[in-house]
């Protein structure tokens, strides 16, 4: 049995990398490992000892060998793994959702989509006066005479996809604490006029679920989650079609959907301690932080009106524009990072 050859393990240093390696030598790992002294590793924690290596020399992997390119004249700060900008929000806003649960009569929370937006301080009150109504949508559309409402609509839409994936991620968080208990609640408007939540009855539940998948069929679409994925429009005639027909199958005229939130009793203990210190900075962080993300994807991706061969975002395949959220003008987006999807004092 062949024994494995032993070496002296010894400090990885510029100095002690210099005078082991020479650029051009083709060296398997092993070979590596001894002449640098370092100890050898599999998997991911030969992984971890490569990017070291990689701060003190560069190299290039052909097959098993490592052909050495270059070697540093100083050593390389460490690769840090960012953070997704996006990893700060669920906190801030899992803090400012504890706070108004913790102090609201009961301990349950009962929110629609469009005032979580505002409690949570993810927009202000005149982005959803663009979002809501028409008039306003037509002023934006001056910014540029190429943009059109469908522009705009779309921009709404995928700007209320990703604050809901947001607040979801924050839920989440404070579901897998066992801080709260988080609940979709709908609600709609009988023919007599009383509230019903169609979901807590088996009859109305079967009748709620069988419209949305026949509207859904309808579109040839294959789940609610697809909606996000197309122009508002989309979503529109959906909910025109849903609503037609749980009018005439139930005779139900309207309705909304909310959130229902609710403490535990882990939470109910931690809310009797909680005194909602630093809501207010936590308020300002979460608003400078949706600020500095908009813009960073503002520089990130260059926005601009329109492209060198002027025919625009919106070209045959409108769902891959989409999905790489080229939705409108640079204009429009800074108007709405200024004034719309930010609080102000």
């Amino acid at each position: 049995m062949q024994k494995t050859k032993s070496y002296k393990l010894k400090k990885l240093t510029l100095s002690s990398v210099k005078r082991s390696l020479t650029v051009g030598e083709n060296l398997k790992y092993c070979k590596l490992c001894e002449v640098l002294g370092q100890q050898k590793y599999t998997g991911g924690q030969k992984n971890t000892q490569l990017k070291e290596f990689a701060r003190y020399f560069d190299f290039k992997k052909n097959g098993m060998y490592f052909l050495i390119t270059n070697i540093h004249s100083k050593v390389s700060e460490p690769v840090v793994k960012k953070i997704r900008s996006d990893a700060t929000y669920p906190n801030l806003i899992g803090y400012l959702l504890f706070n108004d649960i913790a102090n609201t009569e009961g301990k349950v929370l009962n929110l629609t989509w469009k005032r979580w937006w505002l409690r949570m301080n993810m927009v202000n009150r005149e982005y959803l006066t663009y979002a809501s109504d028409s008039k306003e949508k037509k002023k934006l559309k001056t910014l540029n005479e190429r943009m059109t409402i469908d522009d705009i609509n779309n921009f709404f839409h995928k700007s209320e996809t990703g604050i809901y994936r947001i607040f979801k991620n924050a839920l989440a968080s404070l579901e897998k604490r066992g801080l709260i208990t988080a609940e979709v609640v709908y609600t709609v408007v009988a023919a007599n006029g009383r509230r019903v939540r169609p979901l807590d009855s088996p009859k109305n539940k079967k009748i709620w679920l069988q419209t949305q998948q026949a509207a859904l069929d309808k579109l040839g679409l294959r789940s609610m989650a697809e909606i996000q994925y197309y122009p508002e429009s989309v979503a529109t005639r959906f909910y025109k079609i849903v609503n037609q027909l749980r009018l005439e199958q139930a005779g139900w005229k309207s309705g909304c959907t909310s959130l229902e939130i609710t403490l535990t009793e882990k939470g109910l203990k931690e809310a009797d301690s909680f005194n909602g210190a630093g809501v207010a900075e936590v308020r300002q962080q979460l608003n400078n932080a949706i600020r500095t993300s908009i813009n960073k994807q503002i520089v990130s991706r260059n926005l601009t009106d329109y492209d060198a061969t002027n025919t625009g975002y919106f070209g045959d395949d409108f769902n891959e524009a989409m999905k790489a959220s080229k939705v409108l003008s640079l204009n429009l987006q800074l108007l709405l990072s200024d004034k719309l999807l930010t609080c102000h004092n």
